[in-house]
């Protein structure tokens, strides 16, 4: 069987692939957030619990991270709205589980 050509079959409707990227974030430990030019929280998705109940549509990373490392990240994607350059952190979180580092990029 040749791998290198998608299988012909149904096409997958918006409903679909939705649900296919739904499943495959939460499968590869992966979570979105879409932020406004003025870094209000827009969307999130597959936030770790912890995270998630402090997401507040409309607020920004100081309210979602707590204030040294909120204040940090917004430092940061600020910069990369002024220059244009990426950029990328690494946040520790103290839970019940023991320290998890998440990486922002």
């Amino acid at each position: 069987m040749n791998k290198t050509k998608p299988s012909p079959g149904i096409a997958f409707g918006f409903e679909g692939k939705a649900a296919m990227m739904e499943q495959a974030l939460n499968s590869a430990g992966v979570s979105i957030m879409f932020q406004d030019s003025t870094l209000a929280i827009r969307y999130a998705e597959n936030l770790p619990d912890h995270l998630a109940q402090s997401l507040v549509l409309g607020g920004d990373d100081v309210q979602l991270l707590g204030e040294k490392d909120g204040a940090y990240i917004l430092r940061l994607k600020e910069e990369v709205l002024e220059t244009g350059k990426s950029s990328s952190a690494e946040v520790e979180f103290s839970t019940p589980e023991g320290a998890k580092i998440y990486e922002i990029k």
